[in-house]
This record gives C-alpha cells, sequence and structure tokens, in this order.
C-alpha cells in the first residue's frame, strides 16, 4: 500500500510512499486528509515531485491547520520545490560538522565593517565563487569600496549594475542608493523602499540569494548598528544555506550581530579569524580529481545509467561533483564515484546536481521584444506554428512564449514543445506553479519584453503562489528530451535554447547546432542564450546572423541548395 494513515484519537498520520500519480493513490490520499482533525502529520518518503491536485490539496490544508500542520519530505528536490511555493514542509538535512560545496558568498555590514570586509576578502582564496557584498552607506556619497578592494584581492570587482549576467571569480559591491538582487544568474537593481532604514538592506540581498543559491551559499552577517540582516535568517535557514554571525565581542557596533543571533535562525557564530578559517576551509573542500578520472566517472555513468554527460564542459561538471561530494559527506573522489555507480538513489542526488534549472519569465526581456516585434509578425504567414523550447527547465520560458502569443491572437494556432533531460522538473513544469516572491521582477520583464497587458492576467494566485492560467498551459507540452543523445522529432519554426551549450564542451556545441538545424524548416529562426553564439563550435555551417544583439539566428539557406545541387549532380 502506497499511503499509510494512521488515526489517534484526533491525530491524522500519513506516510506516503509515492509521488501519488496513480489515480487511486491519489483519491486515497485525499479521502485520508479530509474531514477535521486536530492535528495532521504527512510524510512523503518516496517522492521528487508531486502532482497539480496533490499541491492544491496540500495548500489548502496549509491554510486550514496552519501550525497544526506538519509535512514533512525525505527528498531534497520535492523540500526545495514546496518551499519555493511556501507551502511549508521540513527535510531531515545532512548533519552538520563538514563544509558544503560553495557557489556563493554574500557579505552584510554596517558601521565598523569595512576593515573586516576588506580582511575577509584579503585572505579569501580565489576560487570558482562569486561575492556579493552590502554596506549601509550614504546615498548622496559615491562607494570607493570597489576601488579599495582591488587592491587586496584576484577577484574581478565590480560596481553592481542591473542587468549584468552574474560572473564567477567576480566581487560585486551594492551600489548606494538601491537594493541589489540576484534572480536567474542576473543581477537587478530596484529603487524600492527602504527596508530597515535603509537601501541598499542586507535583508533584501541576502533573501534573494539564498532563493538562488540555496544550500551552496554562505552569508556572512558582520558589525553595525539596527536589525538589518535579522529579517532574511529564518527563510535562508529553510533554503539550507550556511549563516555566519561576527561575534558582537569582535565589534563595536553590536546591535546587527546581537539582533540576529536573538533569531537563533544562523549556523555558526565566530570571531573575524575563525570566519577567514572557515571560508580557507570551504575554499579548500571537494574534489581534487584529475579531468582523466573525471571523464572516465561519466564513462560509467553513461554505461550504466544511459545518461551521457561526456559532452559537458568539465570545469563546470567538477565543481558540481565537489557539491554533491560534500553534501555526501565524502572526502574521497575514489569512494565517490564507486557509490554513485553501485547505488541508483545516490547517482539520482548526483544528477540533480546535473541539472541546471535557474530560469525567470521573460528573461533578457529585450530578446523576447524583438521576438514580439519581428519574429512572430514573419511567423504569422504560417497556417500552424511550432515552437521548441529546448533546456525549459521549471517551464517559465515556453509560458511567455505562451503569453505573448496570446496577446499578438497567435496562440490558438501555435503549439509549444518544452523539454528537459530532468524529469523531475518537467513534471514541475507541467504544473505550472510559482513562488510570488519574485513577481515584481518578473513584472518588470514583462513589461519591458512590451506587454500588453499586466502579467497577473495570466495568473491565478493562491496566496503564496500562482498557477499560469489554463488557456496559456494547454498549448504547451512538456516532455524528456536530452540534447547530448537524442533527435530529430519534429519540425520547427522556432527553436530557443538558452544559457544550456555555455555547458558543453565545443564538439557537443556542434551536434546540438546540427541537430537544430535538422529540426527547423527551411526560413526557421534559433535563438541562444548572452554568452553563447555560433562562431567557435562550427554553427556557420548551419545558421547565419539575424538579430545579432540579441543572440537570433536563421538557419542557413546555402548549405540547404548546396545539398539539394548534390543530390541533383548524384
Amino acid at each position: 500500500m502506497n499511503v499509510i494513515c494512521q488515526k489517534t484519537e484526533n491525530r491524522m498520520q500519513v506516510m506516503v510512499q509515492t509521488s501519488l500519480g496513480d489515480q487511486g493513490d491519489r483519491m486515497l490520499f485525499f479521502s485520508a486528509t479530509s474531514g477535521s482533525h486536530d492535528y495532521i502529520e504527512i510524510t512523503f518518503s518516496d517522492a521528487d515531485v508531486l502532482p497539480l491536485p496533490v499541491v492544491e490539496r496540500l495548500y489548502a490544508l496549509m491554510e486550514k491547520y496552519g501550525p497544526n500542520l506538519s509535512i514533512i519530505t525525505f527528498r531534497r528536490v520535492l523540500w526545495s520545490y514546496l518551499s519555493k511555493l511556501n507551502i511549508k514542509n521540513t527535510y531531515t538535512a545532512p548533519p552538520q560538522g563538514y563544509t558544503k560545496g560553495v557557489r556563493a558568498l554574500a557579505i552584510g555590514g554596517s558601521a565598523g565593517s569595512t576593515e573586516k570586509i576588506i580582511g575577509i576578502v584579503k585572505h579569501l582564496p580565489l576560487m570558482d565563487i562569486t561575492v556579493f557584498i552590502v554596506q549601509h552607506i550614504r546615498e548622496d556619497i559615491p562607494t570607493a569600496m570597489d576601488q579599495i578592494l582591488k587592491n587586496y584581492t584576484s577577484y574581478t570587482v565590480k560596481l553592481a549594475k542591473s542587468g549584468t549576467q552574474i560572473e564567477t571569480k567576480t566581487i560585486y559591491i551594492a551600489p548606494p542608493g538601491l537594493h541589489t538582487i540576484a534572480i536567474g544568474g542576473y543581477i537587478y537593481l530596484t529603487a524600492d523602499e527602504k527596508v530597515n532604514f535603509s537601501r541598499p538592506s542586507i535583508d533584501v540581498m541576502f533573501r534573494s540569494l539564498s532563493e538562488s543559491y540555496e544550500e551552496e551559499l554562505v552569508a556572512v552577517l558582520l558589525c553595525g548598528y539596527g536589525r538589518d540582516g535579522s529579517g532574511s535568517l529564518e527563510g535562508m535557514i529553510k533554503k539550507a544555506s550556511t549563516i555566519i554571525i561576527e561575534d558582537p565581542d569582535d565589534c563595536e557596533a553590536k546591535d546587527m550581530p546581537i539582533n540576529a543571533l536573538a533569531t537563533k535562525h544562523y549556523t555558526f557564530k565566530l570571531s573575524l579569524n575563525e570566519i577567514i578559517d572557515y571560508l580557507k576551509a570551504a575554499a579548500a573542500s571537494g574534489s581534487s580529481a584529475s579531468d582523466e578520472e573525471v571523464s572516465g566517472f561519466l564513462e560509467a555513468i553513461y554505461t550504466k545509467y544511459g545518461y551521457d554527460f561526456r559532452g559537458y564542459n568539465l570545469e563546470s561538471i567538477k565543481r558540481r561533483i565537489q557539491t554533491s561530494m560534500a553534501k555526501e559527506q565524502m572526502a574521497s573522489f575514489y569512494e565517490f564515484r564507486e557509490k554513485a555507480i553501485e547505488s541508483a538513489d545516490m547517482f539520482k542526488r548526483l544528477f540533480f546536481e546535473f541539472s541546471i534549472n535557474v530560469t525567470t519569465f521573460f528573461r533578457n526581456p529585450q530578446t523576447f521584444k524583438f521576438l514580439r516585434e519581428k519574429i512572430f509578425p514573419y511567423l504569422q504567414s504560417y497556417h500552424h506554428i511550432k515552437i521548441w523550447c529546448a533546456g525549459s527547465a521549471t517551464g517559465e520560458e515556453p509560458y511567455s512564449l505562451g503569453i505573448i502569443l496570446h496577446e499578438l491572437g497567435m496562440l490558438d494556432r501555435c503549439q509549444i514543445f518544452a523539454t528537459d533531460f530532468n524529469p523531475i522538473v518537467i513534471e514541475q513544469a507541467k504544473n505550472g506553479l510559482f513562488s510570488i516572491e519574485n513577481l515584481k521582477i518578473n513584472e518588470k520583464n514583462y513589461n519591458e519584453s512590451g506587454g500588453t497587458k499586466t502579467l497577473r492576467a495570466y495568473m491565478d494566485f493562491y496566496g503564496s503562489f500562482m498557477k499560469i492560467r489554463d488557456e496559456i498551459q494547454k498549448k504547451i507540452l512538456f516532455f524528456t528530451h536530452n540534447l547530448a543523445t537524442d533527435g530529430v522529432f519534429n519540425e520547427f519554426q522556432l527553436i530557443l535554447c538558452r544559457n544550456v551549450l555555455i555547458y558543453f564542451d565545443v564538439g557537443l556545441q556542434e551536434r546540438v547546432l546540427r541537430l537544430f538545424s535538422d529540426s527547423l524548416d527551411m526560413s526557421g529562426f534559433v535563438v541562444l542564450g548572452e554568452s553563447e553564439g555560433i562562431s567557435i563550435n562550427k554553427g556557420e555551417k548551419y545558421f547565419t546572423v539575424y538579430g545579432k544583439d540579441y543572440k537570433i539566428y536563421r538557419k542557413n539557406t546555402t548549405l540547404q541548395i548546396s545539398s539539394q545541387n548534390a543530390i541533383i549532380a548524384i
């Protein structure tokens, strides 16, 4: 039995051992959670994703029972998904006492923090992370922190600018008078009202970075006056971020660390020297496996599980192996390799580390505006339009396209195919559920893309999350497809594959571009990511530049004519 119920007096306990995809199991779950109880405890032991009706039921139960509802998840993927929808659930995280993989470091401080920030940056080893720094500074005086830090580090140091794509080995300084937010791999600056009397606010930056990096974020809160930084800590702990509070005994301005410690939501209380030592340890943690060892590991994965990562960028793969090793509490790459090959469950966890699922609605809005104004009017002449979003992750991109096509009156004769090699994110995308926390940024992107209504017009709101309306959702078909191994499955007028090729080596990039060329009709278009192109991967064989500033390319008709002439000659 996949749904086990136990009722004692007015307390209901439900153990779910499935993802509830089966209708019978789902009805049993609905029956067990109906009626009235004093307390409900629901445990999901073997689910990475849940279907839409179950998520809606969990939200209804949360609204009805409040603190008398307990949802326990045994899979980190499901815990993360429900948390993003603000459905409270708990996950038994790995034990403390080891250094986790780190992709981002956030440092926040106020009065008396400048010398401390310099000390941390001065001793920070150069590694593939991104550093974000926010200080309370006067809005009418330009900051000199970026120029100061350049004298102490090998990292690239930049004053944060809105719309900047986030890079590793880079330190971003929050500018005066603006909040700094990181979403979907980009920095955004906003002039929203002050938070805790501060703009930029530490809380605002910490909260957004925790959403983006989750357990791979280390946040350091230094000395200062006031409460800024304390308000974001509970949410960060839920995202499994590491939070370090400077020991107030180190500070003259003690308010910020004292208030933060009072929340009880932190990982460590450390002196400045201990903070520096911790970050050095984080830099030293992980795998030192050679390229040859990692390549052999990827070959073994392909042989055992059928997933082909052999053409992926090795440095990216090595970073994700380091993160996975830290989570598994393994110091030996050899031990990690053997267990990942032997254990399907452990490989599944590694698989999710390899899968990149960061995106937003109308990401790079000027690209969507170009599609709206130049590409879609051209496609008006087609009786039926087919579009492929390759590497669609959790679905924001295909839903964004559906909204534009709806506004242009073209959606009824369109079919959007959205694919990803990760079957779990495909199921999440099918649900069409998204957190409302990034709604303001998503609305800004929508407006800048040329939207004619409001983004809210295409959403149904459930309080803590929102759902794409059915008229958009029904025109999008989600399914799994692996760009590294799978072939052509249709003929399209438009293909979008943005920020995927950057994770592939040159050989796999060419393979994918050839696949896209074979999948397009005679006059079809392909859209790549901001940091991608066709110049280093023989892409000119298949495509010509159409919208240079937006990485939009058109199928190379010269190649087609040459091929046809060759056939005639035969």
